[in-house]
């Protein structure tokens, strides 16, 4: 029976899906991970935890990046964590999604940890999010209309 083995050069997905702040709580048949009404106006503050081989030093950097709709090439946001908090994290373990990315659709999210000790890079799991723009089709203000002669 062959063996096959990913690339060395792909990532590991084995960090927690991150945690999305400001969706609204998930229904039973609903959209996943749905942004409540005007939610695009605003970067999308994503969430995400301590990994488990910070830098252990302030000379050494890792790199965190989201990564929006699997564009590997242009992460949406990216921020660089020294070792100087080490072995605590820092208080700043989040990233946004700007605005010109929130468009209309269901889109998918995951981040990326580029570690200080140039190991393979770790993906988390992905999410997705749901966006819609469109407003809700209400209806129409009617009147009853009854017959004149129970009207009388």
């Amino acid at each position: 029976m062959p063996t096959y083995f990913a690339s060395s050069n792909e990532p590991k997905i084995n960090l927690p899906p991150p945690d999305v702040i400001g969706v609204l709580p998930a229904a039973p048949g609903g959209e996943e991970n749905l942004l409540p009404k005007d939610g695009w106006l605003r970067p999308l503050r994503v969430e995400f935890r301590w990994w488990s081989d910070p830098a252990p030093e302030s000379r050494f950097i890792d790199t965190v990046q989201l990564i929006w709709d699997g564009d590997e090439n242009n992460p949406v946001a990216e921020r660089q964590y020294d070792g100087s908090n080490f072995p605590n994290p820092p208080p700043d373990l989040w990233l946004e999604v700007p605005t010109t990315k929130l468009e209309e659709g269901i889109h998918t999210l995951r981040y990326r940890l580029l570690p200080w000790n140039g190991s393979t890079a770790q993906d988390s799991q992905t999410v997705n999010i749901t966006i819609d723009k469109t407003p809700p089709i209400l209806a129409t203000p009617s009147t009853l209309n009854f017959p004149a002669e129970v009207l009388r």
